[in-house]
């Protein structure tokens, strides 16, 4: 996928060929060549699939119109639980030959109680018919629930984003300005994010 983003004109023919006979079952290789190539095409760029419930996970997709005449294409994507569709939306496309496009979208982590997988599907349909599709796992976690040790906390952050941070938790260690004045009772000491610019 990512010659294609960089426009490579062409790839070396032995990253398909090395792996075996040229079979999708047997040679993994050939696979995954088969499948980035698709003429047309949608393919997510990110690859982070891990979310807490409530956030906000955008996704873009690199749409491919590698063919010799316009297509008037619509993208569908679906985040399923199982059969039952969570969110979903969709975005009609008119592309040139051989163009690309970037189209972005924002989805919200559902809320769960306990570790939960879903799939987000994608569809491609030109005049009507469907042209491509694929799937990716996300696995959404309920919120994160921190504890605050019971020895004595201290925290370097000049920047202040860690302390707001941990307030979101309910979590209010000591504030330390200068690390030549930690608090003698401290026996742990955060360090914020950026502090040691």
């Amino acid at each position: 996928q990512a010659y294609r983003y960089y426009e490579v004109g062409g790839i070396s023919p032995w990253t398909m060929v090395e792996g075996g006979a040229l079979d999708e079952q047997t040679n993994a290789m050939y696979a995954a060549q088969k499948y980035a190539m698709q003429p047309i095409a949608a393919y997510i760029r990110e690859h982070d699939h891990s979310f807490y419930c409530g956030e906000t996970v955008t996704r873009t997709a690199d749409v491919y119109n590698d063919v010799l005449s316009p297509s008037n294409l619509v993208l569908e994507w679906s985040l399923q639980d199982g059969a039952t569709r969570l969110a979903g939306g969709q975005e009609t496309i008119s592309m040139q030959p051989g163009e690309r496009r970037e189209v972005r979208w924002s989805l919200t982590a559902p809320q769960v109680a306990e570790r939960r997988e879903l799939d987000l599907l994608l569809t491609l349909t030109r005049g009507g018919d469907q042209v491509f599709q694929d799937a990716k796992q996300y696995s959404v976690f309920p919120p994160l629930a921190l504890k605050a040790p019971e020895a004595a906390v201290s925290l370097y952050d000049p920047a202040g984003e860690t302390a707001s941070r941990l307030a979101r938790f309910g979590l209010s260690p000591r504030l330390v300005e200068n690390l030549d004045a930690i608090p003698p009772e401290t026996k742990v000491l955060l360090v914020g994010a950026d502090a040691l610019k």
